[in-house]
């Protein structure tokens, strides 16, 4: 399972709602995956003071991205990562600093400065890449280059053929890390060239410090910390400078950037509507998006957020709320996407009947592309790559007319649907 959304420390993840039909026989197609124009170059965006400079960067390699720099050095390059990470109890938030030097396999080792005398060293281009979730798979994937991984967290892909070369034991299981520290044993016998870690607590830092010390150069990957979903996908850059392959990370982000931008400007050619994110936990209490990535989606799609807040620094994602305070604005949302794959199962029909999205039929989930007998949810991969994807099944929910492809994640739900929850 992922990382359930807690309210005592910073959500997690592309960790959103949704709640579907009974999923039997999906649809094993790729998302759609052609390329489209590229749009203009963004402006060039400055690097926030408190990530440092250890070089001086040719250019801004990230438009969207707040929690990672790359920069030129002297026949190297210095990737820098930071975020706030936070203690399992939710008790503490510390601001974790990581630096990594990247150096061609054909160049000696440089001098480095002090400044980079405790980064951690990794020869490119990496040909053995180790990953603990999904999204990272998928990273590598949209580039072409799953043939490159050696290990991954298990057998919960998404991707059929990843799944299988873990089950013929080609590829080894270091364990996902949403909840546990990966088996360091499984990683070191892997002999992979880089590590790269998802990076949820200041737990799971301890074992990105031990598996270094053995001798793996282990990197934390910390798009969760990101305040956008285009900002989350840039972490593909990051996939591809390791890979050799920035020009081609570079490109590819582009073009799906261009297409979100689209589907954007689709939707505010219309008048907006209001939604409501919030799935059940039982116990008549929703744990409702109020703002964050998933937020950030729904505006873009031509939403207004019922139950939105401002966004803020180290703010939670979601709050949990009664179903008295839903009630209170039941007749706001023209749409809702009701659940993920932690949520209960519904409350009674004469609950939902008080909701206008309910009785409309514009209640949705997102298990559209689902193997729930492999616990495999693409919108916790593809989806977190490929916000374009995203972005345009909420306009479709939101203004059906203005798509004509069907939809990739997003599903209607019934209530003969076992609760809403996929099978």
């Amino acid at each position: 399972m992922r990382p359930v959304r807690a309210l005592t420390a910073k959500s997690v993840g592309a960790l959103c709602c949704g709640l579907a039909l009974a999923v039997a026989g999906c649809d094993q197609r790729a998302p759609d995956s052609r390329p489209v124009a590229a749009a203009p170059s963004p402006p060039q965006q400055s690097v926030s003071p408190s990530m440092g400079a250890t070089s001086a960067p040719a250019k801004e390699a990230f438009t969207h991205a707040k929690h990672v720099r790359l920069s030129e050095g002297a026949g190297y390059q210095v990737l820098e990562m930071q975020a706030a990470l936070g203690d399992n109890a939710g008790t503490a938030r510390t601001q974790r600093r990581f630096i990594a030097v990247l150096v061609p396999r054909s160049a000696p080792l440089p001098t480095l400065p002090d400044t980079l005398r405790d980064a951690v060293v990794v020869r490119t281009p990496v040909e053995r890449f180790a990953v603990t979730t999904g999204a990272d798979e998928r990273m590598l994937t949209e580039l072409g280059l799953a043939q490159r991984l050696v290990a991954v967290g298990g057998t919960k892909s998404y991707d059929d053929r990843i799944r299988e070369r873990v089950l013929r034991k080609e590829l080894a299981q270091v364990g996902y890390s949403w909840h546990s520290p990966p088996n360091l044993d499984v990683l070191v016998a892997s002999k992979p060239d880089v590590f790269l870690l998802r990076l949820w607590s200041l737990e799971l830092a301890t074992s990105l410090e031990r598996a270094n010390k053995l001798g793996v150069p282990t990197l934390p990957i910390l798009m969760d910390a990101e305040p956008t979903a285009l900002a989350r996908a840039e972490w593909i850059k990051v996939f591809g400078a390791l890979a050799g392959e920035l020009p081609a990370a570079e490109a590819r982000f582009a073009e799906i950037e261009a297409a979100y931008r689209q589907w954007q400007q689709r939707a505010a050619t219309q008048a907006p509507k209001a939604a409501l994110w919030a799935y059940y936990d039982g116990a008549q209490r929703w744990v409702a998006t109020v703002r964050g990535p998933e937020a950030g989606l729904l505006r873009d799609a031509g939403a207004r957020l019922v139950l939105g807040e401002a966004d803020a620094p180290g703010a939670e994602d979601v709050r949990k709320v009664g179903t008295e305070a839903l009630l209170a604005v039941a007749d706001q949302p023209d749409c809702w996407i009701a659940g993920d794959i932690h949520a209960r199962q519904l409350p009674d029909e004469r609950t939902l009947a008080a909701f206008k999205a309910y009785r409309q039929g514009c209640f949705f989930g997102n298990f559209g592309r689902s193997k729930p007998q492999w616990d495999a949810f693409d919108w916790y991969e593809t989806g977190v790559v490929r916000p374009d994807l995203v972005l345009r099944d909420l306009v479709k929910m939101l203004h059906p007319t203005l798509v004509a492809e069907p939809f990739e994640f997003l599903q209607p739900i019934t209530r003969d649907a076992a609760g809403g929850k996929p099978r």
